[in-house]
């Protein structure tokens, strides 16, 4: 690490001067223009290039050609996540394939398809990731994630998975939206312009999302369970209580996580033991086909929203 004196230069300036090798490295000379950003750590961000300025379009081509529907589904959801702007899907086995794309594609916020041909499909983004608020996804995730855990308390007397299921997807969408965010705002310092965003900001979000978008898998694959699992009376009201206390312990989470209350939080960290202890002596004492299975997920659902609580006082 160099050290520099900072010399007043003027009235309303001071000067830094720039170590010589970094100067050859970058071929600046004297006259040369340097760009100057602040990451909201409170550093500045020397740059010879203007790291700020995020480029219009980003495009991709996808060939299909001898490729399963998992990989061309891993391939478009890595485009987008990656910003490109605009996606070209190409491959003679299109046309057969085309409906299980569409559907993919649908999956993704505000990705579009322009044209599509028997063997070229193009899609463009019409998201403007310069009005994106992480803060404000996040909430968003949140509001559904609250409601699809409530509503997992009516699943042992009907049939809600897919319903839950669809819910599951706006969540998912939500998460994808952050990552692009956090990864444009890490390849172009200041592109998140809306949100004062360091780098501990971008990944306590990040985390608490992924907690979020993993609880709600979990209440997925709960739903999906617990519609086809058979229970007494009793083993319904029990499991439906370890659902209520997670409900009440997710709730106080994330409130203490927008408050960003640490002495509160260590008060209700203890919760988590709790229903665990409840859902263990619970499965330990029943025999019912699957309960063991619903129990691990709803165990699941509580250590993820105390990885929420985590971030609020570590």
């Amino acid at each position: 690490m160099d050290i520099r004196k900072i010399i007043k230069f003027g009235n309303s300036s001071y000067v830094v001067s720039l170590p010589k090798r970094w100067m050859e490295k970058n071929r600046l000379n004297k006259g040369g223009i340097v760009y100057v950003s602040e990451n909201g750590n409170n550093e500045l961000i020397l740059s010879p290039d203007d790291k700020s300025a995020v480029p219009e379009e980003k495009e991709l081509v996808i060939n299909t050609n001898s490729k399963d529907l998992a990989r061309i589904k891993r391939e478009i959801f890595s485009a987008y996540l990656n910003n490109f702007t605009m996606i070209k899907i190409v491959g003679s086995n299109l046309k057969e394939n085309s409906k299980k794309i569409r559907e993919m594609i649908q999956q993704l916020m505000a990705l579009e398809i322009m044209e599509q041909t028997s063997d070229k499909l193009i899609t463009k983004d019409f998201l403007n990731m310069n009005e994106i608020l992480i803060s404000e996804l996040v909430k968003k995730m949140d509001i559904v994630a609250k409601a699809i855990i409530s509503d997992l308390k009516f699943s042992l007397d009907e049939n809600n998975a897919e319903n839950i299921a669809e819910r599951d997807q706006n969540i998912n969408k939500f998460y994808f939206v952050i990552i692009r965010a956090i990864r444009r705002e890490l390849e172009y310092p200041g592109s998140i312009k809306k949100e004062n965003a360091n780098l501990l900001k971008l990944f306590d979000a990040w985390h608490v999302a992924h907690q979020i978008e993993s609880i709600a898998d979990e209440v997925k694959w709960a739903a999906e369970l617990m519609s086809k699992t058979r229970v007494t009376p009793k083993e319904k009201q029990e499991v439906n209580e370890i659902i209520s206390e997670i409900e009440g312990f997710y709730d106080k989470t994330m409130k203490m996580y927008y408050k960003n209350d640490k002495d509160f939080s260590y008060t209700i960290s203890d919760t988590k033991n709790g229903i665990i202890d409840g859902s263990r002596k619970m499965y330990e004492a029943k025999h019912t086909p699957g309960l063991a299975r619903i129990c691990s997920y709803l165990e699941s659902m509580t250590h993820k929203t105390h990885e929420i609580l985590r971030r609020v006082y570590s």
